[in-house]
């Protein structure tokens, strides 16, 4: 009985306080017993009284088959009575849970061997009926209003739309699952210190190559100054190589070394992660799927692509010039004052004010002076240009040559030597000049940026991969007859009314200036194809063809019940027929316009062999593997069922 911890483990049933028992009260022995308190003893009996219990979830339960007992120690409810009013009880390690249809009614906690549950209190009510059930809570109208917030649940209670429901519940699971959204990024205290910290990221155009087959930059900003620097890539991989570039660079020029990188989880960043650790160096990453934790990469992006898209569609060039726009994007960036330090990025980065007067409108008309060793005497001793930027690191400044008697076309140069012309646009239409510069002077070159792009388009007059697979998949299926044929020195065959210089060796005496008429097309010309497709064109049209609208050189004929199909590629060409004697027609007719070569039935079209068999046709190009294996001296090497060296040992990146 002098045990202090045997004391401390029991409770007294006079006053409540723990560490003594009832005969050892103090107050039992001053005779100032306190009243008991009202206790409900729950308890199986076969004449009950109504009681509510509210338990912690603030719902009343009212369960049957209970008899109230005064004066015993503990509040007891059967388990087995509560299961068959349909409340499902759970036991978790030291806990217990109550629910009834997937609502929580109540909760608590093991306690001397007994699970005691937390209730609030206790209300003796000899009208309640005599079966089990919830009143309203404040989760139950939670769920009853489809999960709505707890402020208009408070609302409907001030408005007396429902009664008063109590405390407030925990935490909706169901809206955990439902409504959770990103968190929010909190603002973040600025790097004070020059290369304390570089954002860094990179970006991509979709498919639009810069000049030179570029179509990705990389950004690195200081965060402490937002001084920028853009370095064009080709591959993603060569992100870390500009990371390179840019350290010791930065810190050659500033005596100081890069502390902290920050940029996303892209691969391009893989190799960044081994160097930091090797150089000291803290490469913080950004969370997953979250673009907005690295804010101020990405509105750099944003402004950059924002800028560069303006200059090109104010000055209509073409848009493989992205990247010029882009750098020049950035050089004027680091020049506008940030406005949260009232001082230009390149203020703070070089410790003095920017000079601005040299700025200019992009893509703008300027006239170039030539070098001294291309100019001329007499004529003209400037180039029509385009301005597209300024030159890294140097005074020049950066065009897009646009008419010259000196420099080839479409060729950027770098010069300071330029007068500019602000108000003019050559490449735009709407262009108004208010200078004596004449627009004629560039109708031969406003669409040099695209020409190459028309040209591709013009000598690309030859049947499709697709189509030919098409056609001999319709043969295989009706049984077609397939011929081929080849038109001799095809591109002769084109009709072309053009001039040339005379040639070397063969200039007529007194007739220096003179030129050739060619009445006939050339090899080497770039309009040779397109002449001999619309002559080729022409003659079967006249005849009763007509090409597919989807495959200018597909052309189909029906005579009667007969059809008849021409695919042409350059001076290949496959005749289908529904029968030998349409095919037998057509091919006297195309003898009768062209030098032709009957080549009898297909056998071998771009590389792919046709093999007849039952029931079809077979593709095949096993001969020109077997070619390719002889040319390159591994014909006899032993074959391998995978191209792949199953004994090599892969790592992961």
């Amino acid at each position: 009985m002098n045990n202090p911890t045997f004391k401390r483990q029991n409770t007294c049933l006079v006053c409540g306080k723990p560490g003594h028992y009832a005969a050892q009260c103090r107050n039992r022995k001053m005779g100032n017993d306190r009243p008991a308190r009202p206790r409900v003893n729950l308890v199986e009996a076969d004449e009950p009284d109504d009681i509510i219990a509210t338990v912690v979830s603030q719902a009343n339960v009212v369960p049957n088959d209970v008899l109230h007992v005064p004066n015993i120690r503990a509040n007891l409810i059967s388990v087995s009575l509560l299961g068959k009013v349909g409340v499902k009880v759970s036991f978790e390690s030291d806990k217990i849970v109550m629910t009834k249809n997937n609502v929580l009614v109540g909760k608590g906690y093991c306690n001397q061997g007994l699970f005691v549950l937390n209730i609030v209190n206790v209300i003796m009510n000899g009208n309640a009926s005599s079966s089990a059930y919830m009143v309203d809570s404040m989760d139950l109208w939670h769920a009853r209003l489809g999960h709505v917030s707890i402020s208009y649940i408070k609302k409907m209670q001030s408005l007396g739309l429902i009664s008063n429901l109590g405390k407030l519940f925990d935490k909706c699971l169901i809206c955990a699952e439902t409504k959770l959204t990103k968190k929010t990024c909190a603002s973040v205290n600025r790097e004070t210190e020059l290369l304390g910290l570089i954002h860094t990221d990179l970006g991509d155009m979709k498919q639009c190559m810069f000049r030179g087959g570029k179509q990705y930059y990389v950004t690195f900003i200081n965060d402490c100054s937002r001084f920028t620097k853009v370095y064009l890539l080709k591959h993603k991989d060569e992100a870390f190589d500009m990371f390179l570039k840019y350290k010791a660079e930065v810190e050659n020029q500033l005596n100081k070394k890069i502390k902290r990188v920050r940029s996303d989880r892209g691969g391009e960043y893989v190799l960044l992660n081994d160097y930091c650790e090797k150089e000291d160096i803290i490469h913080e990453v950004t969370p997953p799927y979250s673009p907005e934790s690295s804010g101020v990469a990405e509105r750099k992006n944003r402004t950059l692509k924002e800028m560069m898209n303006a200059m090109l569609v104010s000055s209509n060039a073409h848009d493989n010039l992205w990247g010029e726009a882009l750098l020049s994007a950035c050089h004027v960036q680091n020049r506008i004052p940030y406005k949260k330090t009232g001082k230009t990025p390149y203020e703070i980065w070089k410790g003095c004010a920017p000079n601005l007067k040299y700025l200019k409108c992009g893509g703008c008309l300027a006239k170039v002076l030539l070098p001294d060793i291309k100019k001329r005497k007499v004529g003209s001793k400037t180039s029509d240009c385009l301005f597209i930027g300024y030159a890294e690191h140097s005074a020049a400044y950066r065009f897009l040559v646009l008419k010259s008697d000196a420099i080839e076309c479409n060729t950027i140069v770098e010069t300071k030597n330029a007068e500019f012309f602000e108000q003019i646009f050559p490449l735009r239409t709407d262009t108004i000049s208010h200078a004596p510069f004449h627009r004629d002077d560039l109708t031969v070159v406003n669409d040099d940026l695209r020409r190459s792009k028309r040209q591709r388009k013009e000598s690309s007059f030859v049947t499709r991969i697709s189509s030919i697979r098409v056609l001999i998949a319709l043969a295989s299926i009706y049984k077609l007859v397939i011929h081929q044929m080849d038109v001799k020195t095809t591109f002769f065959n084109g009709d072309l009314e053009d001039c040339m210089m005379q040639p070397e060796g063969c200039i007529v005496p007194s007739q220096e200036n003179n030129v050739c008429k060619l009445l006939k097309s050339l090899y080497g010309l770039k309009q040779a194809p397109k002449q001999w497709h619309e002559k080729f064109d022409k003659v079967l049209t006249c005849d009763g063809f007509t090409s597919v609208e989807v495959d200018r050189c597909v052309y189909i004929k029906s005579v009667g019940n007969d059809c008849v199909i021409i695919s042409l590629y350059v001076d290949d060409m496959l005749i289908f027929g529904t029968c030998i004697d349409v095919v037998n027609e057509t091919k006297r007719f195309l003898t009768s316009k062209f030098d032709m070569k009957d080549m009898g039935e297909a056998n071998v079209i771009l590389g792919v062999k046709i093999i007849r068999c039952d029931g079809g046709l077979m593709l095949t190009q096993e001969h020109y593997v077997e070619r390719l294996l002889k040319r390159f001296g591994h014909f006899d090497v032993k074959p391998m069922s995978t191209p792949y060296d199953t004994t090599t040992h892969l790592k992961k990146n």
